[in-house]
């Protein structure tokens, strides 16, 4: 076998080898920038730069005009195009992914000048380790190299949620996380070997040529396979009965970490069932309905009866992640390439939303939370329109956005996935969205009741605490209301999509 690089191999990968050099750089940083003070702002530096770099070279190839395998320009070796998915859909997959991490990032650097929990090098290699693992998994062709990148990306979180090693419930969330996602982790691996000795294979196909009504999926082993590979999937996306795991880990992580894990994880495991549906079973398709409706409901009713605002955006994330099961369920239920077409377009435009507005969300909480954590629970944001009237704003704005109120962008998400459904002849799935999306609105609203309408029993105002915070929330409110009064920013770059 021909294991050359060429030219055009190091183009498709500059993304990934820009965040592999930037791990070790940071890492070497650590070691040998003696001064702590000035070791933390040279590792902050350098990672902020070299995800800066990772995102624009990934926009870069989203913005070449062809950019894909049909272009020879950009025509793969043997070697990476056996195990490389290079289309525009991955390509924004990796733009949300390094965007997500870099808005983390940000969030971070005022989070963890209020902490003394935290070893810094340590947390920003981690960082890009996530960002690199993400990317990886979800450019794969090959289900070899996506266990690589789950792995990759999956043991930063595992170290990341319990970073705070001080704290008995940061330990025990990551200790949670770890054997829940080791367990998945063992049923995705034993989904491959299941897969390979049924079909005799492990490339993922082109997701045009799903939804053909005849189109035989696997059977033997390799539907076994296919069943372990998807109940391991949904156990990263959150979708019910695979949540279990998600309040507690949300509640005992630190808040940029709970950020990344709702907005980065939910991203990269969407995006590998959209590549994976090949291997889903025939049997088990119309389970697929059934646990987007499930997870639609466990994740409203749970949020109902929450006063901690970091368990109520948990259950909030599943929540949204039912919401885009439905987008799911129109790709593996509908018929036709065009059917694939809208409902990955709509799967992407929700999950840009939504990463969006849970950052501004986690960006605002991380920004208010003090030692004690009185302040990331309902009661403790009572009056703050008083105490801080920005992150008041950009608090209701995102609870807003969630709640898909107009004009924001989570209502032309909910837009997109519910029409998708009605074209693609699953309307009972879209009406019930809508009802769950109408329950959704109490506890949304009472985000914004706590902080405009009730008073404080502290109106000492909060003093904002590092420009990186204060860059992301505004940055974050802007591409909500941007993207809410003119969807089509977001809609135009996603019609270049080819499958």
């Amino acid at each position: 076998m021909d294991f050359t690089l060429t030219s055009n191999d190091l183009y498709v990968l500059a993304p990934v080898i820009t965040l592999c050099v930037g791990i070790a750089v940071v890492m070497l940083l650590d070691l040998f920038v003696p001064a702590p003070p000035a070791r933390r702002r040279f590792v902050e530096i350098a990672t902020f730069v070299f995800l800066a770099v990772a995102l624009y070279l990934s926009l870069y190839q989203f913005g070449q005009e062809k950019a894909g395998p049909s272009d020879p320009k950009f025509l793969m070796g043997p070697l990476l195009g056996d195990v490389w998915n290079f289309r525009m859909h991955t390509v924004i997959g990796a733009v949300l992914i390094e965007g997500i991490t870099l808005i983390t990032l940000l969030i971070s650097t005022s989070f963890l000048s209020k902490e003394d929990e935290f070893y810094h090098g340590e947390y920003y290699t981690l960082l890009l380790t996530f960002a690199l693992g993400a990317i990886v998994m979800v450019s794969s062709k090959n289900l070899v190299l996506a266990i690589l990148g789950l792995e990759i990306f999956s043991i930063a979180l595992y170290v990341l949620v319990a970073a705070r090693r001080r704290r008995t419930q940061a330990v025990e969330a990551g200790l949670k996380y770890f054997l829940l996602g080791a367990f998945a982790s063992a049923f995705f691996l034993y989904g491959i070997a299941l897969i390979y000795a049924g079909d005799g294979s492990i490339t993922i196909p082109i997701i045009g040529q799903v939804g053909h009504e005849g189109v035989a999926g696997p059977e033997g082993l390799a539907a076994v396979g296919g069943a372990f590979l998807f109940g391991a999937l949904f156990f990263k996306a959150s979708v019910a009965p695979f949540h279990m795991w998600t309040p507690d880990v949300y509640e005992g992580a630190p808040t940029p970490i709970t950020a990344l894990m709702s907005t980065g994880t939910k991203t990269a495991a969407f995006l590998l069932l959209t590549l994976c549906v090949k291997f889903i079973p025939l049997a088990i398709l119309p389970l697929i309905p059934v646990l987007t409706i499930l997870t639609i409901v466990v994740g409203n009713v749970g949020a109902l009866q929450q006063t901690n605002l970091k368990r109520l955006l948990a259950y909030s994330g599943i929540a949204h992640a039912g919401y885009l099961m439905i987008g799911f369920s129109s790709l593996v239920l509908g018929a036709g390439q065009g059917t694939a077409y809208f409902s990955v377009r709509a799967m992407l435009f929700y999950l840009a939303s939504y990463a969006v507005t849970n950052l501004a969300a986690f960006a605002v909480i991380g920004f208010l939370e003090r030692k004690d954590s009185s302040t990331i629970t309902l009661d403790g944001i009572r009056g703050l329109w008083k105490r801080n009237p920005m992150a008041a704003a950009v608090l209701a704005l995102s609870a807003l956005s969630l709640a898909g109120i107009p004009p924001t962008a989570g209502f032309w998400a909910k837009f997109q996935i519910f029409s998708t459904a009605i074209q693609t002849g699953l309307p009972v799935l879209a009406i019930i969205g809508i009802l769950a999306s109408i329950v959704g609105v109490y506890y949304y609203l009472k985000i914004v009741v706590y902080a405009f309408f009730l008073p404080a029993e502290d109106e000492s105002p909060i003093e904002a605490q590092g420009i990186g915070a204060r860059i992301a929330i505004a940055l974050m409110a802007l591409a909500i209301l941007a993207v809410g009064l003119q969807p089509d920013l977001l809609l135009s770059p996603l019609t270049r999509i080819i499958l």
